[in-house]
């Protein structure tokens, strides 16, 4: 099939600057220097705001190659290095190539990567071609595009035979999760039907064999030599031998009867009562006052108070002084809100609620008469609870001229006295600088060793940071280290991060969400550990790289607990969507754990005890006095160190057919799934995500 040139129009741009509009890149005129594209002057956007120009195609193409032509002479506005994407809609972009030009007169075309990693998938079908400059010839010139030419096929038959593989792919992705959710429900005639239509071996994985012996006819005896001797071997074989980290995720509930969508929120976990704290928020138009309680226990949810002090917040902190059994709560969003100003005589008040008493006090009106920081928002805070001090960092005030951030302050409990803190810098890169002037940021206390580490956030010019710095509190002297170059394994560039210290490991837990990858940024979850001792980041996982297993979807501006004793965090709410014109706030609530010791002995000797429990389910049902020697001869030798076997109760068939679906359920948890098997599961929600 012969390619052509492919017409387009230009839809979008990001700015230009005085006569050279967009629409000159549609026209090759070499020899005239006004004729191209040219962003704003680099004065006027940070080196991290994306310039583009969109340009948009007459029908769906396949688009194989883009051309670049230039002006009949060298020139400095050339682009030294660029992007370019390409999607079926504006918002859903890929990255097609990054190249560079050279600095002549010559016509450059650069072969698009038109299909996706796996070349063996159907090829890559666009509407919109995204044109990013990511830098001139010479730095201080602006950037400019003169003439650009795309190349493919946009033949209806050509589309036709491309839109039938994709289409064939979705459907066959489709009518697995059909016969995944009929498996759960148990239906297998119609899974029968199905598969034999479609013409899917379904029936000869591994775990449905399992499923089928646990689920459909109890047969323990035969699901555990099923396992040991067939299902063992071969998903044994699916992954690495040394230990993984795994996660262990549970939507608890949504946050129930009066509790919306929102972001900007925060929560705090106290050991003492076992209960989670929770107050404000912001849904998008409102924001709230109300102050919750969770109790780990009971797994509820109670109001402690709505529409009081200290009244709506939003993008405030709260820290717990876990001792004294006191929460702090400061900051607000002071911009607006709802498209309103938020009035000027609203002052940066400070409070503390006592657990106990179930009061809140207000310790200050005005922090800034007192020498405090001033109005502020999206700071950073942490507690040195054994001299009682509180540490603020960061953290900025919406001017109607610009972003205005402060710096560092301590906070003296037993005296109600505010210190700004000037901190003596040194650091190995004579490029870096101590940033405390920052926002949407991570700062962690390690007591022991009396150090401070704040990482992460973003500076006035919306530049996402990647950067660690550690402040002695006995000196008050930092240290500084810069990852941003990705030279090692770290974390990317992040905003809106959050955090957590594990005081006995000597680790920083970091669960990272909106990160700057390259010249875009994206909302891709992710969890990290920074080691205290080795100074150094490992990634701990990606939280949805196994396709399948249940777990939060990507966001920021969410709140974080975290229970220490059970190695338990928990997530609510945020931001699910960056797009100013797609905004989703999030109502779920979750519970994580992260498994790191996921070796396969462990594994198959916790599969091993889920099978033996649910064979005691099982004869406790036909034969309780058989099942009580069971467990008194085989299961309890067997698992001394477990109790869970104790528990269950069971009322009649229908509780013994949850068991076994829950049994079926953990079991699955704990093995690496493969995108290609069919397990049975309850939900059809992963189809949404095809089309």
């Amino acid at each position: 099939m012969e390619k052509k040139t492919l017409p387009y129009t230009i839809h979008d741009w990001s700015s230009y600057s005085g006569k050279y509009h967009p629409y000159y890149i549609a026209k090759h005129e070499p020899r005239k220097v006004d004729s191209r594209w040219s962003c704003a002057n680099s004065k006027f956007f940070s080196k991290l705001d994306v310039q583009y120009v969109l340009l948009k195609l007459k029908e769906p193409c396949v688009v194989t190659d883009i051309s670049f032509g230039k002006y009949c002479a060298p020139h400095l506005c050339n682009l030294k290095e660029f992007a370019v994407y390409g999607g079926r809609d504006q918002w859903h972009l890929r990255l097609l190539l990054k190249a560079g030009l050279t600095n002549d007169s010559n016509t450059e075309a650069f072969i698009l990567q038109s299909q996706k990693e796996n070349p063996s998938l159907f090829p890559f079908v666009c509407k919109y071609i995204k044109i990013v400059p990511l830098q001139a010839h010479a730095p201080e010139f602006n950037l400019s595009i003169w003439y650009v030419e795309l190349h493919g096929y946009n033949a209806p038959h050509c589309l036709s035979t491309i839109e039938k593989q994709r289409v064939k792919e979705l459907e066959t992705k489709a009518i697995k999760y059909l016969l995944s959710y009929f498996l759960y429900k148990g239906n297998s005639q119609v899974c029968s039907a199905i598969a034999h239509h479609y013409q899917i071996p379904y029936m000869l994985s591994p775990l449905n064999l399992l499923y089928n012996a646990i689920c459909e006819s109890g047969d323990l005896c035969k699901a555990i030599i099923l396992f040991k001797e067939k299902v063992w071997k071969e998903i044994s074989q699916k992954w690495r031998k040394e230990a993984q980290p795994k996660l262990l995720a549970q939507e608890i509930s949504k946050l129930g009867r009066g509790f919306g969508s929102r972001s900007g929120h925060q929560m705090v976990y106290n050991s003492q009562d076992k209960c989670i704290y929770h107050y404000g928020g912001w849904d998008g138009i409102e924001t709230f006052s109300d102050f919750w309680k969770f109790s780990v226990e009971t797994q509820s949810w109670s109001l402690l108070g709505s529409n009081q002090p200290p009244g709506k917040r939003v993008c405030h902190r709260m820290i717990l002084d876990s001792s004294r059994q006191c929460i702090y709560l400061l900051g607000n969003y002071f911009g607006t809100a709802g498209g309103n100003l938020v009035s000027p005589d609203v002052k940066p008040d400070f409070w503390k609620y006592n657990i106990k008493e179930g009061l809140w006090t207000c310790l200050s009106k005005d922090t800034s008469l007192m020498l405090g920081p001033m109005a502020i928002f999206d700071q950073a805070m942490a507690l040195n609870e054994k001299e009682n001090i509180l540490y603020i960092c960061g953290g900025c005030k919406w001017d109607p001229g610009d972003l205005v951030f402060e710096t560092f302050y301590l906070y003296y409990v037993d005296y109600g006295i505010w210190e700004r803190k000037v901190i003596a810098f040194k650091s190995l890169d004579a490029n870096m600088k101590l940033l405390t002037e920052r926002m949407g940021h991570c700062m962690e206390y390690a007591v022991d060793e009396g150090l401070l580490y704040i990482f992460g956030g973003q500076t006035h010019d919306q530049q996402f940071l990647a950067d660690m710095h550690i402040i002695d509190t006995s000196t008050w002297e930092a240290q500084s280290y810069d990852w941003s170059q990705r030279d090692k394994d770290c974390p990317y560039p992040a905003f809106c991060q959050r955090s957590s210290l594990d005081e006995e490991n000597k680790r920083i837990f970091a669960f990272y969400g909106y990160e700057q990858r390259e010249y875009h940024k994206i909302l891709q979850p992710s969890i990290w550990a920074y080691y205290i001792e080795q100074k150094q980041w490992k990634k701990v996982i990606d939280i949805n790289e196994k396709i399948g297993d249940p777990h939060p979807c990507a966001r920021f501006g969410h709140a974080l607990a975290v229970n220490w004793e059970t190695g338990t965090f928990y997530i609510s709410g945020g931001n699910a969507s960056s797009h100013p014109l797609k905004p989703m706030k999030l109502k779920d609530f979750w519970k994580l754990q992260i498994n790191e010791e996921w070796g396969q002995d462990t594994i198959y000797e916790q599969i091993l005890l889920e099978l033996y429990i649910q064979r005691f389910y099982e004869l406790k049902y036909k034969d309780p006095v058989e099942a009580v020697y069971y467990l008194q001869t085989e299961l309890q030798p067997k698992f001394k160190q477990s109790q869970t076997f104790w528990v269950g109760i069971i009322t009649g068939f229908e509780d013994l057919r949850r068991l076994r679906m829950e049994t079926f359920e953990k079991i699955c948890d704990l093995l690496p799934h493969c995108e290609d098997e069919i397990i049975p599961s309850d939900t059809l929600l992963n189809m949404v995500e095809l089309f």
